[in-house]
């Protein structure tokens, strides 16, 4: 007799592959970062661009401001927020996959 346990719930597709954690979780830091860094660059140059977003940013960043050295807080910031983020993201989407039965 089989003591295998029955999964949760089954997967209706095909998601036996995994997710490497710190890929994804780079390229998301990566992506973040630097877009926080443009848009803040960008705001210098041109007024009144993305203001009610950078004013969000400013919100959430300490020592945030729309200036070069604010773009440098915002890409580091930025980076670790958002590496955080996708790793928890890539290391949850890995658990349910196993969980499902799947991989």
């Amino acid at each position: 007799m089989s003591t295998k346990k029955k999964a949760a719930f089954k997967c209706s597709a095909n998601c036996s592959e995994r997710v490497c954690t710190m890929s994804l979780a780079l390229a998301l830091g990566i992506l973040w970062g630097v877009g926080i860094a443009l848009t803040t660059i960008c705001a210098i140059f041109y007024e009144g661009y993305a203001t009610a977003f950078l004013e969000v940013i400013k919100s959430i960043y300490p020592g945030y401001s729309v200036s070069y050295s604010g773009a440098l807080i915002g890409l580091v910031y930025g980076f670790i927020g958002m590496f955080v983020n996708g790793y928890i993201i890539a290391w949850l989407y890995d658990m349910l996959t196993r969980r499902c039965g799947c991989a």
